[in-house]
């Protein structure tokens, strides 16, 4: 049987996918959702994958969310979300699941979820029906780009509880910011199509943590979305040190969780995900060496940084000040005009809220 599975239930099986080892989503020709056969029944012990004890969260409590071409061919059954995606769509919108545990052949049953893409324009679908056909679309912005983020770099939130279960680190990246775009080109109707775009333009990939998504935002999203509006940063782009003036060996490449390297300036999050220990305190001591002696300068970061509004803007102000750009005064002024706004405080402020991670998640 083929099982197309869609929306938050899709989701939550990337995340799952991407947190397990032996499963994986490939690439498929499939285009448009396969009809269930007339008189075909849906049974649980069926559904789920056999052998695969990871997917656990399939389960008649989660209301998995199984997609119909059509109204007359949903599945009706207790627990089960049927709703229709008519059409046929770009290739690549659906990928197919693979569990290496499962031998070929044996296993009857082909699993559908819906492309990264996909997965996009229905969580902006389902956020502009929560804010209605007259409300503010920027929280849902910023959920969205938290969301192209997390796909696009190489951390992965809980499948069941994303903002307060456990984060897992150095999982590869998923997707990408020019991919999503790619996906998205080809739906032309569909509804949040635009605010999944607009999502994807603001966002940038290479994200390790929520943290380092955090101060992207912050820094580099435009003021009426709460960001500071300085120009794009890297995130863990590979960075050219360059000769120290006075000859002391150092580091030719680093790979500073966000920088500004036209500027020499970066940003490294000190967390407990790889930041434990005697070793790692003597290694992060010594990266921020490397840099000065490079003539960079860097700002280690931790969760207390960002904890308040207050907090993340007395260290906004020495990043900014160290990316003005000539040491222009209107540069530094303008953004202490903008950090004064009661206007852009209150929009900083809900962003923050939406973009910082519980301590146990990130720090």
């Amino acid at each position: 049987m083929d099982y197309f599975i869609g929306h938050s239930h899709a989701l939550r099986l990337i995340r799952e996918v991407r947190r397990t080892k032996g499963l994986r989503l490939v690439p498929c020709d499939v285009t448009e959702v396969a009809a269930w056969p007339a008189g075909r029944r849906f049974t649980w012990r069926k559904f789920v994958v056999p052998s695969v004890d990871s997917l656990s969260h399939f389960d008649s409590q989660l209301r998995p969310c199984l997609l119909a071409p059509d109204a007359s061919t949903r599945f009706k059954a207790r627990g089960v979300d049927s709703p229709v995606l008519a059409g046929r769509f770009p290739r690549g919108s659906f990928l197919r699941l693979e569990c290496e545990s499962i031998a070929a052949g044996l296993s009857a049953n082909a699993y559908y979820v819906m492309s990264p893409g996909l997965c996009l324009v229905s969580a902006a679908e389902f956020l502009m029906r929560r804010v209605g056909a007259t409300g503010d679309c920027k929280d849902s912005l910023i959920r969205l780009i938290a969301l192209v983020m997390e796909l696009c770099g190489s951390f992965v939130r809980d499948p069941r509880s994303p903002h307060s279960g456990k984060t897992v680190f150095w999982k590869g990246t998923f997707s990408s910011t020019a991919e999503l775009g790619e996906q998205l080109s080809g739906i032309c109707d569909a509804n949040g199509i635009k605010l999944a775009r607009r999502a994807v333009a603001l966002s940038r990939d290479g994200s390790a943590s929520p943290m380092e998504t955090l101060h992207y935002a912050m820094f580099c999203l435009p003021p009426q979305l709460g960001g500071l509006g300085i120009p794009a940063a890297e995130l863990n782009g590979i960075a050219q040190m360059g000769e120290s003036s006075d000859g002391i060996s150092h580091l030719r490449e680093m790979k500073p969780d966000v920088s500004w390297p036209e500027r020499c300036v970066a940003i490294e999050h000190l967390g407990s995900e790889g930041h434990c220990g005697k070793d790692a305190l003597m290694l992060d001591a010594r990266r921020i060496q490397d840099y000065q002696v490079a003539g960079w300068q860097v700002f280690p970061a931790t969760f207390d940084d960002v904890r308040t509004q207050a907090s993340f803007n007395a260290f906004a102000r020495h990043v900014v000040f160290s990316l003005d750009p000539h040491g222009a005064r209107g540069w530094w002024d303008r953004m202490q005009d903008l950090l004064a706004d009661p206007g852009f405080r209150m929009r900083q402020a809900r962003t923050l809220a939406q973009l910082l991670p519980p301590v146990a998640a990130d720090e």
